[in-house]
């Protein structure tokens, strides 16, 4: 058992010490991460220590709750802290006292959060967030395959994720794979290579359609001590012992569906049908003698399919 210490601005805040003793769990035989944290109610004795320490008492404000951000010690370690006072009494100060480990959000957030924002193309991330689907083509394959190759033999911590080949027969549904579907072509393998090479999609485009060979989906899979690396230091840590080192351990990844894939939808070259000069039908006027003209415009398709029409209307 350890009596801690509360400190303010430096300074002890005297308390009883019945109410409060901490015992450190021992978390050498859970496959959890256990951080320290608890809350607990004490007493503050009311007495000349207290008033050098957190000032009198305000009878204006006695019945308003006080909050001092606070440091607790024990057992040679520090945690941050927050001293709640509660309710003034005579004798003493009912307080509320929470600390927790600066570490412990680390356990609520998913794991993406703390990795940067990566850009093969190297434009800035911020201002070109991904997304998975597109009217632009970015022509980023190429790019990709550079940073894949510039990275092929790297493991943590050199790199924090990698694109190893991975047979994924069930990646897409049957109708996907099909003749007629999106991913006819695909090879049955995420991060797909030939010759050591990565596969790129590619699409075929002639003045009447446009044909996607969709062979490969690029899917990084991070190193399983990246993470924890990226969240220590952020916070100011370093990540250390003889796991970090630890060859088979260094290799390790995360599985992830996950993918970079971003949908872009190819239109047919457009074509100018020209001038339309033909003069305008009146179909009739209603009680206001408002006018309802139509003009009638045909253009044979040679090919079947969807079709977008932008025109301009010019009235003189």
């Amino acid at each position: 058992m350890a009596v801690i210490e509360i400190l303010f601005e430096g300074k002890p805040i005297p308390y009883t010490e019945a109410d409060l003793k901490l015992s450190e769990k021992n978390s050498s035989f859970t496959n959890k991460i256990v951080l320290p944290h608890a809350k607990f109610p004490i007493r503050i004795p009311e007495n000349k220590e207290t008033v050098a320490v957190l000032g009198p008492v305000n009878i204006l404000a006695s019945k308003k709750k006080r909050y001092y951000h606070v440091v607790v010690a024990f057992s040679h370690h520090r945690y941050n802290g927050r001293l709640e006072i509660t309710e003034f009494f005579k004798t003493y100060r009912k307080a509320d006292l929470t600390y927790k480990s600066e570490l412990a959000p680390l356990l609520e957030e998913k794991i993406y959060n703390r990795f940067p924002s990566f850009n093969v193309l190297q434009d800035n991330p911020e201002e070109h967030p991904y997304s998975d689907s597109s009217e632009t083509l970015f022509d980023a394959q190429d790019a990709y395959v550079t940073h894949i190759q510039s990275q092929e033999n790297l493991v943590f911590p050199e790199a924090h994720w990698q694109f190893p080949q991975i047979f994924h027969r069930d990646r897409f549904s049957e109708s996907d794979l099909n003749e007629d579907g999106d991913w006819n072509r695909f090879q049955r393998y995420v991060n797909a290579r030939t010759f050591d090479i990565m596969l790129q999609n590619t699409y075929v485009q002639t003045p009447e359609e446009v044909s996607a060979e969709n062979k490969n989906v690029l899917v990084p899979h991070v190193f399983l001590l990246s993470p924890l690396y990226l969240a220590l230091r952020d916070f100011g840590y370093r990540l250390e012992g003889s796991a970090v080192n630890h060859p088979l351990l260094k290799r390790l990844i995360f599985t992830s569906e996950n993918d970079n894939l971003s949908k872009v939808i190819l239109k047919t070259p457009s074509v100018d049908l020209g001038d339309f000069d033909g003069p305008w039908i009146i179909i009739g006027a209603d009680f206001n003698n408002s006018r309802t003209y139509y003009k009638e415009i045909i253009y044979l398709i040679e090919t079947a399919g969807d079709y977008e029409v932008d025109f301009d209307m010019t009235f003189e």
